[in-house]
């Protein structure tokens, strides 16, 4: 099928915000929410804010390869499944804002989200990071973890490793 022969060969923007949207089960099927690039094609902007979504789990966005932003603001979140994010190649800002009951992400929660530019969790439960969990993020600009309940001293000093490797990089990137 070609992107012309999708149902919605033009949608760009998507939002679906402030609706009952439910979380899928697992990659194999369930009757929450899935996302297909047969159907969305062009798709560049998907706003799930303030839904019923409790976990993002692997095959819930395809392979939309084209999407730039995604928004999981205020969504009952627990969980990020690693590798649930990894078709969104093209993703450059995630919002996880006001997700209280999301309390850690995994290592590979962000995995595959090579050109993440902006990562938002303000106002989010989270109480641990794991140590990798931004190790492969050599974009991104900026980090929003404003107001959540970040103690784990041993995970933040893993994280900030990271980090600083990350810029250490983007600094010698622009002297050569």
């Amino acid at each position: 099928m070609t992107s012309s022969d999708a149902p919605l060969p033009r949608l760009r923007t998507l939002d679906l915000a402030d609706n009952l949207l439910i979380s899928a089960d697992n990659q194999d099927g369930g009757d929450g929410v899935r996302f297909s690039d047969n159907v969305f094609p062009g798709l560049v902007e998907l706003d799930l804010t303030g839904n019923r979504l409790t976990s993002v789990v692997v095959g819930a966005f395809g392979k939309l390869s084209r999407l730039q932003t995604l928004r999981l603001c205020d969504n009952p979140l627990t969980d990020v499944e690693s590798g649930a994010l990894d078709g969104l190649t093209a993703l450059n800002k995630l919002e996880l804002d006001r997700c209280a009951r999301l309390t850690h992400l995994r290592a590979g929660a962000l995995a595959g989200l090579n050109k993440l530019r902006v990562f938002s969790a303000r106002d989010s439960g989270l109480v641990h990071l794991h140590h990798a969990v931004f190790a492969h993020l050599a974009h991104l600009e900026e980090l929003y973890l404003r107001n959540n309940h970040l103690g784990d001293q041993v995970s933040l000093a893993h994280c900030w490793t990271y980090l600083l490797r990350l810029i250490k990089f983007s600094v010698f990137d622009f002297l050569t």
